[in-house]
């Protein structure tokens, strides 16, 4: 019987980090990153010297936080130079959601316990972008659910002005010390960003308190690889309230962790559950900017050879890759509305809150995690009964 109690409160611990995503089935993986320098202008083009892109769709992510449906989907798109970290985002969303300020809907005192600090930045649509970098704090036993490196938010406002957000260290918009540009598409939303190397050495040692310590030329070498993660925070306008909520939340997480566990088993965006691998080029060689064919993806705008809708429903378990174009992309549509207006209607799933306008959630491992705990507590009162 004590094993039984021992299996049960296992049991119960596994359950409060339960976000299933039954559609996940594998993760990105690796991605080669060329050594060159795109210009950063908000329109991702092949001759600037991107990695191939890389399609992350809902069989590749885990959601987190609620478990409502993948909707979205993004390719996305690396480089780095001996300055800094070069990343883009082509991401199919053609109901997101503005942003008109700092986050006030979803913050870190909902998520992971922590008094009033703002994570994700804006109360839009965010894409974060997360680094271990040369995977040192994974090395360095950073293996808990609650551990995190800093994140890299973008959120696009009115007249396809982007920002960015720092969070989990020195939080604050650090937009005037990066680079960031973006715009509407006729399929979404856009954006090219570059992050200094001297950034993330500073936040790598500040979060470790001093323990892990990375310089500019060891990021930058021929060969590095990196461990890193894409997290979408998705919104929409809530019919009942009238009121922009968070409809989902996933990212690329790992299929298989470092310990063993399935990535929808852990927390979704804990540093230990990164599913993509920044392979730098062996010898820090300039790579040549990659073909284009006539199915390559315009910047935020599908071509025509190619079902978008179709490749989201596929289950394949390799991730896809499209080269980006030397076409600009969609027209522009400055003055987008903000509300969602996909053909999907999106009605979020009612249960518990986790944020004041979050209607959002029925949080699945909350849920087993009670079911469970009830059930420990019952056998261990029945146990201590019989001995």
């Amino acid at each position: 019987m004590r094993r039984l109690i021992c299996i049960l409160l296992l049991l119960v611990c596994l359950s409060t980090t339960v976000y299933a995503n039954p559609n996940m089935q594998a993760d990105v993986g690796n991605i080669d990153v060329p050594m060159s320098t795109p210009l950063i202008d908000g329109s991702i083009a092949a001759d600037e010297g991107w990695s191939e892109g890389v399609y992350a769709h809902k069989d590749l992510m885990a959601t987190f936080g609620n478990c409502n449906e993948i909707l979205q989907s993004f390719y996305l798109y690396y480089a780095y130079d001996k300055d800094g970290i070069y990343y883009a985002a082509d991401i199919l969303d053609n109901s997101f959601v503005l942003s008109t300020g700092e986050d006030d809907i979803d913050n870190v005192q909902n998520d992971f316990n922590i008094k009033n600090e703002v994570v994700y930045g804006y109360n839009g649509d965010i894409f974060t972008f997360v680094i271990d970098p040369l995977g040192r704090f994974l090395e360095e036993g950073y293996m808990s659910n609650t551990d995190y490196n800093t994140w890299y938010s973008v959120g696009i406002f009115e007249n396809n002005i982007c920002r960015m957000y720092r969070a989990h260290n020195r939080s604050g918009d650090i937009t005037s010390d990066v680079k960031v540009k973006g715009q509407v598409t006729n399929d979404g939303w856009c954006f090219e960003a570059f992050i200094p190397w001297e950034f993330i050495c500073q936040d790598t040692d500040e979060l470790s308190f001093g323990d892990i310590s990375v310089t500019t030329e060891e990021l930058c070498s021929g060969g590095a690889k990196h461990r890193a993660m894409a997290i979408y925070m998705d919104r929409f306008i809530d019919p009942e309230a009238g009121e922009v909520a968070t409809f989902q939340r996933f990212a690329t997480c790992g299929y298989i962790l470092a310990d063993g566990l399935k990535g929808y088993l852990s927390s979704g965006v804990c540093l230990k559950a990164y599913g993509i691998t920044l392979s730098f080029g062996a010898n820090g060689e300039v790579t040549e900017p990659v073909e284009t064919d006539e199915t390559t993806i315009a910047t935020g705008a599908v071509d025509t050879t190619i079902d978008t809708k179709e490749s989201e429903k596929s289950t394949e378990t390799e991730s896809g890759t499209h080269p980006v174009t030397t076409q600009t992309g969609s027209k522009l549509t400055t003055q987008k509305t903000a509300s969602k207006t996909s053909s999907t209607t999106k009605k979020a799933v009612t249960g518990g809150i986790t944020g004041d306008n979050a209607a959002q959630t029925g949080d699945i491992g909350v849920g087993i995690a009670i079911g469970v705990a009830a059930i420990a507590v019952i056998a261990f009162i029945f146990v201590k009964k019989k001995l």
